[in-house]
């Protein structure tokens, strides 16, 4: 039986996250924690066209988000589509969708989308993307007999607050350079927090 990426063990977590985040430089501290994402065969639903910027609890929205494929990401098992050029647009409100089975259950506003312009982002086991909170994307169902696997990570820059009532936040971490004062209170790498749903994004699955 096939482990899901969410049920690896701890120790595997850590030592895949601190090897991805201990290569960054600068002011920059990840807003969240890995967010592995995986789509069943024949199970995963769509994540209809949305801007993560829609969801995420920041203030400036300065966000850049590591996609890194565990497994390879095709059209068959549901990989990330992108509009290029979208990232220019201002964030846009996300309206509830129960017409259609999506994770998220909410989408942006069709006549925001010109569909025809549509870029899937294949990805073997082991490439990367990065992309914009602003950039708006989405993917299908996974319709293959393969897993679609995935990590993600944001990192965001030292000044940027997560507007939120706990403090620390469970998965904001500083990687490097030093903290603004009164901004954000970052959580130590000691502690265990390894949950998706403690990502500032709300549980965004792409």
């Amino acid at each position: 039986m096939e482990t899901r990426p969410e049920e690896f063990p701890e120790k595997t977590l850590s030592i895949v996250t601190w090897t991805l985040l201990s290569n960054s430089s600068g002011r920059i501290s990840p807003c969240s924690l890995p967010h592995y994402v995986a789509k069943l065969p024949f199970g995963g639903q769509a994540v209809l066209w949305h801007q993560d910027g829609s969801y995420w609890p920041l203030e400036l929205m300065e966000v850049v988000t590591l996609w890194l494929a565990v497994g390879d990401s095709t059209p068959e098992n549901g990989c990330m589509r992108v509009i290029p050029g979208t990232q220019t647009m201002t964030i846009q409100e996300v309206h509830e969708r129960t017409d259609v089975n999506n994770v998220l259950g909410s989408g942006k506003d069709p006549s925001l989308v010109d569909e025809s312009k549509a870029a899937d982002l294949l990805l073997k086991a082991g490439d990367v993307s990065f992309h914009h909170p602003n950039l708006i994307h989405g993917s299908k169902a996974n319709t293959s007999l393969k897993w679609r696997r995935g990590l993600t990570i944001s990192y965001i820059p030292t000044p940027t607050r997560i507007v939120a009532d706990e403090q620390p936040y469970p998965s904001a971490f500083l990687l490097r350079g030093q903290a603004v004062p009164g901004v954000n209170e970052h959580t130590t790498r000691g502690r265990s927090t390894w949950k998706a749903s403690t990502c500032p994004s709300g549980g965004v699955r792409d």
